[in-house]
């Protein structure tokens, strides 16, 4: 057993912080230590100026759901092996196919407001909460989650004061290389059988994505960002889901420009809506659910030009017996109610194909 399982399945234990993360094509397994100090409240992104810390950020800051800043006294990579992600094995979900009545009452609230051009796009999420049959380790969710997204921004993280958040992300937020940032409009979903099957995108998918395409160039060439280059859109696969992609380049001249920049962007229209303040507020008030850090910003922020931040989706949350299955999906004024609910039960599926690799665990 590789020594970082031991690690963290004891500090879960003994209610102690910690953070494990692997990068998507990365050959290494990051994992943060600290101590009663490490987990601190941020009042302003700008705080992070000249450090490094894991970060969960809300969808929507409150007392209940704070912006997190875990400040690691020790970081450890491990070599990430195959052979222990090959422990786990995937296995078929059963899926809901009755509508929920808190679904479909949201899903008409938000398409009046949609048909009724208040918003070009709306993003609705929805939960699902199921009781634990057996304490879940942090370990055997972190390589479950591993093994079958090994493409996406895996992590688990245990903060006391919000719980245990695990994530198998494919939407990256920024991510630092060098003198250069990365950001990706991700948007478009449609399930797969297969990675050689062909997809045949539909006008509704492409509206959607190109939505979230033209906020990001807007707020980019609006902000102080230089040298801003944007790629072709191209087709993604996470699990059995496609996505549509467009990768966006840019530079900066200073490291605390990033700031800013973050709050500009961040919620974008792929978790949020637009125009982007008045949605939140929308999604706030009527979608009758607390997102807390689902569609929030999760990653490690470095002032060292090592930074890789995700948006926090494809993920669940664990308090005390209850595991909370976090997902949504993009509405615009033609969308249909089976059709979305269907799209969010094709995502919960990501979460629930890990927990169903736990549970069956040799």
């Amino acid at each position: 057993m590789s020594d970082y399982r031991k690690i963290i399945d004891s500090l879960y234990k003994e209610q102690q912080a910690f953070a494990l993360y692997h990068l998507p094509n990365e050959k290494e397994i990051h994992l943060l230590l600290g101590d009663d100090g490490s987990v601190q409240v941020l009042k302003e992104l700008s705080e992070l100026e000249d450090k490094e810390a894991f970060l969960l950020i809300p969808f929507q800051t409150s007392a209940e759901n704070p912006q997190i800043a875990f400040y690691p006294k020790e970081k450890r990579a491990y070599p990430f092996h195959t052979e222990d992600v090959g422990l786990f094995e995937k296995r078929a979900i059963n899926f809901q196919e009755e509508i929920s009545k808190e679904y479909t009452s949201a899903f008409d609230k938000f398409l009046v407001s949609l048909k009724e051009n208040k918003f070009e796009k709306l993003v609705l999420a929805r939960t699902e909460t199921i009781r634990q049959e057996r304490e879940l380790l942090p370990s055997e969710l972190f390589l479950s989650a591993l093994s079958a997204y090994p493409q996406s921004y895996t992590y688990i993280a245990y903060i006391p004061m919000i719980g245990l958040w695990l994530g198998a992300s494919p939407e990256v937020f920024l991510k630092e290389e060098g003198n250069s940032w990365e950001t990706t409009s991700l948007a478009g979903t449609q399930s797969i059988k297969s990675t050689e099957e062909e997809l045949d995108w539909s006008d509704k998918n492409k509206k959607e994505q190109a939505i979230v395409t033209n906020f990001i160039e807007e707020t980019l060439n609006k902000s102080n960002a230089i040298n801003v280059k944007k790629n072709a859109r191209e087709t993604i696969i996470s699990g059995n889901i496609a996505h549509l992609q467009t990768n966006f380049s840019f530079q900066l001249r200073e490291e605390k420009e990033i700031f800013p920049l973050i709050e500009s962007l961040f919620p974008t229209p792929a978790v949020c809506g637009l125009p982007q303040k008045e949605a939140r507020d929308f999604i706030c008030q009527n979608e009758d659910l607390d997102r807390s850090y689902y569609s929030g910003i999760v990653g490690y922020y470095s002032s060292k030009k090592k930074s890789c931040l995700f948006v926090n989706i494809r993920c669940l949350r664990i308090l005390q017996d209850e595991i909370t299955l976090f997902a949504g999906g993009g509405l615009l004024s033609e969308s249909n109610l089976n059709d979305e609910f269907l799209e969010t039960e094709r995502k919960l599926e990501t979460m629930k194909q890990i927990l169903s690799m736990c549970q069956y665990r040799d």
